[in-house]
């Protein structure tokens, strides 16, 4: 699942088929990926169209996109 949304900042997408940046910036699918093609296709897909991708469970998020946080 992904929830993709168009900001002033560009398209950020917030996701769950990756749980760390690792995930996507690695081409590393999750460990409960029942189809890994499909999820390498979901990373490669959010990329393309994302300025940013915020993979759901990183806890490096905090600081990554402080930014955005009040």
């Amino acid at each position: 699942m992904a929830i993709i949304l168009e900001t002033k900042d560009g398209i950020i997408s917030y996701t769950d088929a990756a749980f760390t940046m690792r995930n996507i910036t690695e081409n590393v699918p999750i460990g409960i990926a029942e189809d890994i093609y499909e999820c390498l296709n979901a990373y490669e897909y959010l990329r393309s169209i994302s300025k940013y991708v915020i993979p759901a469970y990183d806890p490096e998020n905090l600081n990554r996109y402080r930014q955005w946080i009040i």
